[in-house]
């Protein structure tokens, strides 16, 4: 393998990096002023992002060339709901009685995990020989998702956060969990490189990094308006562009 064809995702990395370091700035600025219309701005931003990555592949359903697109498209619309829940949900929104920072953050474990889950399943998808197209990914997530959303409205799942001494085991387990999942993740795109193409990789594998990156800060903050939890979601809005990036790269390819 050439040297030119190593560097290249990191050459691509940094030419995309130049609007998430604006959208940063400027985050970090609201951040100083609100953190409910930070969280509010930054979430909804990836909720734009998912339901995006939907609509835009929906053309590409049945076109077998296109995989990878697919495969992202359909779950990604799922993973958009449960952080428009998120928001929804999320201590200070006081739009749901069953509302606050536990609803908030096990809806956000449920989000992440899908997330993980569909990232880990793209390199098969696109390696199968016989593309699956939108309705089989589309149908296994929206059932996670919709299972997810249950346990949180019907109060059964494990309390995530408790007032007054953070997160639980619960959460943190989980988020380790994520973590892993992703980083099994990168070791399957690394070896799916030559199927995905150089306009995929690169934006996936800085994608899944700043994903692992960010669900570390997850598993360390005390306070949900911290500057922990606040770099966090800021890393987060860096992944979802460079997957937007990724799509869009792939079509104009």
């Amino acid at each position: 393998m050439s040297r030119e064809t190593i560097l290249r995702p990191t050459v691509t990395i940094a030419r995309g990096a130049v609007l998430p370091a604006a959208a940063a700035a400027v985050l970090a600025v609201v951040y100083s002023v609100d953190f409910l219309a930070f969280h509010t701005v930054a979430e909804l931003f990836a909720v734009c992002v998912g339901a995006s990555l939907f609509f835009v592949t929906m053309p590409l359903a049945r076109v077998d060339v296109e995989p990878a697109a697919v495969h992202l498209g359909a779950g990604y619309l799922w993973v958009a709901l449960l952080d428009l829940l998120h928001v929804l949900f999320f201590e200070g929104m006081n739009l749901h009685p069953h509302g606050g920072a536990n609803a908030g953050a096990q809806l956000w474990v449920m989000g992440r995990l899908i997330e993980a889950l569909l990232l880990l399943t793209l390199p098969l998808a696109v390696a199968a020989k016989r593309p699956a197209g939108r309705a089989m990914p589309f149908a296994a997530f929206g059932a996670l998702a919709l299972a997810g959303y249950a346990a949180v409205e019907q109060q059964v799942m494990p309390d995530a956060y408790v007032a007054g001494s953070g997160l639980t085991a619960f959460k943190v387990g989980a988020e380790y969990v994520i973590i892993t999942v992703l980083a099994v993740t990168l070791l399957l795109l690394r070896r799916h490189r030559r199927r995905l193409g150089e306009e995929l990789y690169g934006p996936l594998v800085a994608s899944v990094g700043l994903t692992i990156a960010a669900e570390v800060l997850f598993t360390l903050y005390v306070v949900v308006d911290g500057p922990l939890n606040a770099v966090g979601h800021i890393l987060k809005v860096w992944s979802y562009w460079f997957i937007l990036r990724a799509l869009l790269q792939r079509r104009h390819a």
